[in-house]
């Protein structure tokens, strides 16, 4: 599988070895998780841009479903290469959330995933039913 992506070997070809001019770079499985982690960036980006440009529903969907399709596709790629992706812990986001303070549980989800305010609000409203 191509990905589009010239790897670079960090110094020039030794005309002295035979065969030196021959060699071909390959990627290693973190050059992998790096080009992944940096589209999903890219993509991440995108749609939160046209969510705050467009107010429409028939758009967001659209892009979620975009989001979908390229989540199962890298779980397709990281499956293939044989990397575990271990969804972070949210037993204590859960916790909170039973003893009604959503103020916490999202300053818990923040803490135990990165993310964002606005993502973190979201997702624990989302674990709550709301």
């Amino acid at each position: 599988m191509s990905l589009g992506v010239t790897a670079r070997t960090g110094s020039p070809a030794d005309p002295t070895v035979p065969g030196a001019d021959t060699v071909t770079p390959t990627l290693c499985r973190m050059d992998y998780v790096v080009i992944v982690a940096g589209a999903l960036a890219c993509v991440g980006l995108l749609l939160a841009a046209g969510g705050a440009l467009s107010g429409e529903r028939r758009e967001r969907a659209g892009q979620q479903a975009r989001l979908a399709r390229v989540e199962r596709k890298l779980d397709g790629l990281l499956d293939h290469l044989g990397i575990a992706y271990e969804q972070p812990e949210l037993g204590r986001v859960e916790q909170l959330l039973g003893e009604g303070k959503t103020v916490a549980a999202v300053k818990a989800y923040r803490d135990a995933t990165g993310a964002g305010l606005k993502e973190a609000k979201d997702e624990v409203d989302r674990l709550a039913g709301r």
